[in-house]
């Protein structure tokens, strides 16, 4: 409780009255909200992501083809509109604006495109995506560099939901980097607000780990031939363990493994084999993997006609595709692309500008196809709009 008691012994002497009575609030200094103060354990000690972004880049990101495939489309697509600076109203683009020079390149080997990808890849994986500012012996950023999600935990401070992250590389000593220095995408978690973030795969852990078990169960059934588990028995004879043995480790020889598969069986009297495993038809694999997918994509917010995906390869249609492919650019992407460019606005304008509250950065997607009208339903329009008398020639082909 000593962060607390600070906390009121200032307030106290700021508002000249008795704030705190038997560990009850009796009053509170004017102006500041009781929520902003925070646990001592939240302010003294580290508060690290869990499940940990190494274990959920192991089990998602690098084993599970799904998950990589989402996180990558929307990546992508993320990636494909530059970032740029506009005036308040949005309406005039301040052109090379120094926040553009520095997504060109926010350090060696990385692009704008690359910086989009690697924000939202760790969005993916880990809820949050920081990049700790490089600047100059005046004050000016001139560098984001990429922090790795595992290698970071959260601390608290006054007034503050996250005053500094902690960075401690393996075989390394810690460093404290405040957050002032530090550009942070961090998707919001209920259960600890504006300190740890939430991730997709943290949402998705459940049907990954079914999804990833799944294909393991695959694996040893090729591995083992053509039965999963089984049987040998007799009715006609006791069987010592050293002759069951014999018989179990000649029948493994004989069908055991991938390329033993659809062997034909030769039992001698008295002695048969009974399946103990249920099929992949009796377990309802085709309808369980199909869950596990569209669960997956759901979590992620990417159709899985887009990916690929079983589940929506078996209704597409170029028509659909198209469609899925629309609404996808025009709900989730969009906006994460508000999101991210809200976040850059907030947390980076004001290192450029000394006042911020004028300008605005927003993603330029007038070049991303996706969201370009069909050129059919442009000429269609234009024509009716010509015929209809409310457009001029010129009015009309100009808009085709």
């Amino acid at each position: 409780m000593a962060y607390l008691e600070d906390l009121i012994q200032q307030s106290q002497q700021a508002a000249g009255q008795s704030m705190f009575v038997n560990q009850s609030w009796i009053g509170k200094p004017q102006g500041m909200a009781y929520s902003s103060f925070y646990p001592e354990w939240e302010v003294t000690t580290p508060q690290h992501v869990t499940p940990s972004p190494y274990a959920l880049a192991q089990m998602g990101f690098r084993v599970n083809e799904l998950v990589y495939t989402c996180i990558n489309v929307r990546a992508d697509s993320i990636s494909e509109a530059p970032l740029r600076t506009y005036t308040d109203d949005g309406n005039e683009e301040i052109a090379h604006h120094a926040i553009s020079e520095l997504l060109s390149n926010p350090c060696p080997g990385v692009s704008e495109q690359t910086f989009w990808k690697i924000v939202e890849t760790y969005l993916g994986i880990a809820g949050f995506s920081a990049w700790e500012k490089e600047r100059n012996n005046r004050g000016d950023v001139i560098r984001l560099w990429p922090m790795r999600p595992d290698w970071c935990s959260f601390l608290r401070g006054q007034q503050k939901p996250i005053r500094a992250i902690r960075y401690q590389p393996y075989g390394l000593p810690y460093l404290d980097i405040a957050v002032e220095d530090i550009l942070l995408f961090q998707y919001f978690d209920p259960l600890y607000p504006l300190l740890k973030p939430f991730s997709p795969s943290m949402s998705a852990l459940e049907m990954i780990n079914t999804d990833n078990n799944m294909t393991i169960m695959i694996q040893n059934f090729l591995r083992n031939g053509n039965f999963l588990g089984g049987i040998l028995s007799t009715e006609n004879q006791v069987l010592q363990e050293a002759e069951a043995e014999v018989y179990k480790r000649r029948w493994q020889q004989t069908h055991g493994g991938a390329d033993k598969a659809g062997e034909i069986a030769v039992i001698g009297k008295g002695l048969k084999f009974q399946t103990t495993s249920s099929s992949f038809r009796d377990m309802v694999f085709p309808e369980v993997d199909a869950r596990s997918e569209s669960r997956i994509c759901m979590v992620f917010r990417v159709p899985p006609i887009l990916i690929g995906a079983k589940v929506g390869i078996d209704r597409s249609t170029f028509a659909n595709y198209q469609e899925s492919r629309q609404s996808f650019y025009e709900g989730p992407i969009s906006n994460e692309w508000k999101y991210l460019s809200g976040i850059v606005t907030d947390q980076l304008l004001p290192d450029f500008e000394n006042e911020p509250k004028l300008f605005v950065c927003n993603f330029e997607t007038k070049d991303v196809k996706a969201l370009q009208e069909d050129r059919n339903s442009q000429v269609t329009r234009a024509d009716t709009m010509y015929k209809g008398r409310w457009a001029t020639k010129n009015e009309a082909r100009k808009e085709a």
